[in-house]
């Protein structure tokens, strides 16, 4: 009896973990906009001393270290599409990766964004205008 009771909470534990990490489909901006996985964006120009400020595509060291070369305005008009939209204590991260397959500097396969709607009123990040 003992056993099945163990067995029962256990598996109780295991459900209730698995239904706590539901992430959102999708991410709602202040201007009405909607944001899902597979939206595609185009990376616009960077702001000031060539680097972008919301747009995180890994730290120039590592980058050069992985055999990368650091040149972000080499991303400028590139398509990105939004793998994963996740959810945390500090606000909703999107998590991008390169429409062409390629790697973002010739190092990450994933680049990240913290704050969506500074990105896209800063021009580092452009919606792709349907054709």
């Amino acid at each position: 009896m003992k056993n099945v009771f163990y067995l029962v909470a256990i598996f109780s534990v295991f459900s209730l973990y698995g239904q706590a990490q539901d992430r959102p489909l999708s991410l709602k901006l202040n201007n009405g906009m909607v944001v899902n996985p597979g939206d595609v964006f185009v990376i616009g120009d960077t702001n000031t001393h060539h680097t972008f400020s919301y747009l995180n595509v890994g730290k120039p060291n590592l980058i050069i270290k992985k055999g990368g070369i650091y040149h972000p305005k080499s991303l400028v008009g590139q398509e990105v599409i939004v793998a994963d939209i996740q959810s945390s204590s500090k606000g909703d991260l999107i998590v991008l990766k390169r429409a062409d397959g390629n790697l973002f500097l010739g190092a990450n396969k994933l680049a990240y964004i913290r704050d969506l709607e500074k990105a896209l009123a800063s021009g580092e990040l452009l919606v792709k205008q349907s054709s």
